[in-house]
């Protein structure tokens, strides 16, 4: 004669279930075998002044590589109105070198490409006095 179990017993011991479940991070599984963590390549870019205003904001980490001519589509997906009210008076550095977004935009197949580990400045115009 078969014996059958049911689900119920056979379902792990509660005190375990952290071993057998994975976590709500979207970059860290575990499982009963192994954790795994995966890193994203991101970059830093860090918002001034009226930018940093309409991102409500000073700095985040977005993905990494982003063609330079795609900043601005990027940001404004991210912060619909952007582009218009802020990025298209506001210069951009990457690293210590500033960049011409438009241009990158008009040339797209031979624009600069942001890499992970990057620095990002959107930089409004300021005025002295």
């Amino acid at each position: 004669m078969a014996h059958f179990m049911s689900v119920e017993s056979i379902s792990p011991d509660p005190a375990l279930s952290s071993h057998f479940t994975s976590t709500n991070s979207p970059t860290t599984t575990t499982t009963q075998h192994h954790t795994t963590t995966t890193t994203m390549a991101t970059f830093q870019i860090h918002y001034f002044s009226t930018a940093s205003s309409y991102a409500n904001k000073n700095t985040e980490a977005l993905p990494a590589p982003l063609p330079l001519a795609q900043l601005f589509d990027t940001l404004e997906s991210r912060y619909p109105g952007i582009r218009e009210k802020v990025l298209q008076s506001c210069g951009v550095s990457v690293g210590d070198e500033y960049v011409d977004v438009e241009e990158a935009e008009q040339y797209q197949s031979e624009g600069r490409v942001i890499q992970a580990g990057d620095e990002v400045a959107i930089i409004p115009p300021v005025s002295s006095g």
